[in-house]
């Protein structure tokens, strides 16, 4: 058994009367030996290079560390390794904007255009309205990660920001729950106005240094280096690193996520298991105290709520829950069967690491797992460790989560390659000659797509990339989407329709990435 328990002097001071008032059903020595098991088992089961978990309970902390640094290096991870958090940065910059509201030098209520005058959303009113409060909420208006096709094809901010400004508004700003990976970018601007600070020096003294989180670090925006150099702000063995994978077929180490460095403020922390234990205990008690507690309070306030519609979705377990409230960085939600507790979670995934933070105040019991290996699509091995710790921790034994998550997965996966295959065996269709296809094509908001034909076989060029287009049927073509970029992985099925508009002398393509937008249609221009 290879975990490390141990209790962090500060929290003898923790008043306990204010802590957990419904009983674990089984000792916490026990649950934490059964999640050490169960990690290992699911970490093979995913192939995830390395998996670092910490729990607390009651001040005491255990650390759970499985795996290496990469499919590259044998070398074991350990509790000062540093992984990607990706979305779990939301919660950080959620608390660092409300350290500055504490201290009165901005608003939640303050509207976006008061800092950032050139912000601009396609609807003017809610352009002039939307309020840091907004953000935090992620209650801005558009859909549920709009413009995230952009960021994964590798658009830069400065791309970014026109493209967000034409997407429709599709909800009540400030009402609606619209989960965004954008706005939370702005912060890193507003913060730098305020304090005169870079944004990563002003994180470290008002957020970082107070929890003494010393091996967590954002990385700096657009940085060239590579992962690794997103930790260079960690004095403490600066090469301590989980390096990112995907999955290429099978486990692929990646160079570099590029796309956690155009929004560092919305996903760009890197940070240890140690340093995750600390953020926990903040979240859980606020202890050593960085908030007042009125404002600490604030943090688990509901702002809007939204009912889980997706029959399969193992992100909120239908088996468990089917609400949610989102708070200030982190969501809250019923959990348990018959017997139900109040659980704040936070998930975070992207290309290259998956992650999920979780606790129950009830239970005075958190979770922290982090992963080298992403995203949702190819890995999700935080979500089964962490229902197994709270069924462990609420007496339920009905559900082996890493084997139900791994089969919706796989069968997911299945499902849709077979749908086009069937196609094509119940209605084959031959393609149409192939020069007709070539030329360039236009879509206003994703740029020009070039078709050429080189030995007999149909490629498309995107951005400077270059990717083989396999026959499916009729004007169906397939192809890699990894290939085409970064921000993908095997797990991607891409594809190509190509046909008319309007008439038959004006040819227009479509992609299954490049969908959003009233007009995601690219239309042939010579």
């Amino acid at each position: 058994m290879n975990f490390i328990a141990r209790i962090l002097a500060f929290f003898l001071l923790i008043p306990f009367s204010v802590l957990a008032d419904v009983v674990l059903k089984k000792n916490i020595d026990e649950i934490v030996a059964d999640v050490d098991a169960y990690t290992e088992t699911t970490r093979k089961s995913w192939n995830v290079p390395a998996i670092a978990v910490v729990i607390v309970h009651k001040g005491k902390v255990y650390t759970i560390l499985k795996g290496t640094k990469s499919i590259s290096d044998s070398s074991t991870i350990n509790e000062h390794t540093r992984f990607q958090v990706m979305s779990l940065t939301k919660g950080m910059t959620s608390t660092l904007m409300l350290k500055l509201a504490e201290q009165g030098r901005i608003s939640l209520d303050d509207p976006i255009v008061k800092y950032i005058p050139d912000f601009k959303l396609s609807n003017s009113k809610t352009t002039k309205t939307v309020t840091i409060g907004n953000v935090l909420a992620q209650s801005v208006g558009l859909k549920a990660f709009a413009g995230d096709s952009f960021l994964k094809l590798g658009f830069s901010e400065k791309e970014l920001w026109p493209i967000l400004a034409e997407l429709p508004i599709k909800k009540q700003t400030g009402k609606d729950y619209t989960y965004s990976n954008h706005f939370h970018g702005l912060m890193k601007k507003i913060v730098e106005k305020v304090t005169q600070k870079s944004f990563e020096t002003a994180a470290k003294e008002l957020l970082f240094d107070p929890l003494k989180m010393s091996e967590t670090t954002y990385a700096p925006q657009h940085e060239k280096g590579g992962m690794l150099s997103a930790c260079s702000g960690a004095k403490k063995l600066p090469n301590e690193f989980a390096k990112p994978h995907t999955l290429h077929g099978s486990v692929f180490e990646l160079p570099n996520v590029e796309q956690v460095f155009v929004y560092p403020s919305s996903m760009g922390v890197s940070s240890s298991i140690e340093d995750m234990g600390r953020w926990l205990q903040f979240l859980m008690y606020n202890h050593p105290a960085l908030l007042k507690q009125a404002w600490f309070d604030r943090l688990r306030v509901p702002q809007n709520h939204y009912v889980i519609k997706a029959k399969n979705s193992y992100i909120f377990p239908k088996t468990r829950t089917n609400t949610v409230d989102y708070c200030y960085g982190a969501m809250l939600t019923p959990y348990g069967k018959d017997q139900k507790i109040k659980l704040y979670i936070q998930n975070g995934a992207w290309i290259g690491g998956t992650a999920r933070m979780s606790f129950a105040p009830e239970l005075d019991l958190g979770i922290v797992v982090l992963s080298n290996l992403g995203s949702n699509q190819d890995c999700m091995a935080p979500e089964a460790i962490t229902f197994k710790c709270l069924d462990l921790a609420l007496g339920i034994d009905d559900t082996d989560w890493n084997a139900v998550i791994l089969k919706h997965a796989h069968e997911s996966n299945l499902k849709f390659r077979q749908f086009f295959e069937q196609q094509k065996i119940l209605m084959p269709h031959p393609h149409e000659d192939l020069t007709s296809y070539i030329g360039n094509y236009k879509n206003h908001l994703y740029g020009d797509i070039i078709l050429k034909i080189k030995e007999n076989v149909l490629w498309m060029e995107y951005r400077k990339k270059w990717v083989k287009l396999t026959h499916l049927n009729g004007n169906r073509f397939v192809f890699d989407a990894y290939k085409l970029s970064g921000g993908y992985s095997s797990s991607y099925s891409a594809f190509v329709d190509l046909g008319y508009l309007g008439d038959k002398n004006k040819h227009a393509l479509s992609c299954n990435l490049m969908s959003e937008g009233d007009d995601s249609i690219f239309v042939k221009t010579t």
